[in-house]
């Protein structure tokens, strides 16, 4: 059980830390509702960025969601990416007449699988609980 407190903890501190430039508050509030924090933690593990700034009079930016339809677009951005990085470095690998070759292929593939599991999760769970998080209006507190 105190495993599981560490891990929290380890969790929330990576999002703050991900998510560094944006206002405390705002990451606070998002921690504390459920879909959106399992959308931010998947997001600090597969660097994409949930959240759009514009500046207003004050300088001060105000912080909102991205666009459902943005956030899929990038998603799949970064799956198209993975997937041509680890095609290139298998290509590298090809020319490789190492011993252990069998192994770094095996490495890959599961960083890759990896990967694209963190993406589509992201993608599941933007379709899924998007509507929900597009209601809260927990980020208009924080905007002005």
């Amino acid at each position: 059980m105190d495993e599981n407190k560490n891990n929290l903890n380890n969790s929330e501190n990576s999002l703050e830390n991900y998510y560094k430039n944006i206002n405390k508050p705002i990451i606070n509030e998002c921690i504390n509702n459920l879909n959106l924090k399992k959308l931010l933690e998947l997001s600090s593990i597969a660097k994409l960025n949930v959240f759009t700034s514009k500046k207003n009079k004050n300088k001060n930016p105000e912080w909102k969601l991205k666009e459902k339809r943005i956030l899929l677009k990038e998603c799949d951005l970064i799956r198209k990416h993975k997937i041509k990085e680890v095609s290139e470095s298998l290509s590298k690998l090809s020319k490789n007449k190492s011993k252990n070759l069998l192994l770094e292929v095996k490495d890959k593939n599961n960083n890759l699988l990896n990967d694209i599991e963190t993406i589509d999760t992201i993608i599941e769970t933007i379709e899924k609980y998007y509507p929900q998080i597009e209601k809260n209006d927990f980020l208009e507190k924080f905007s002005n």
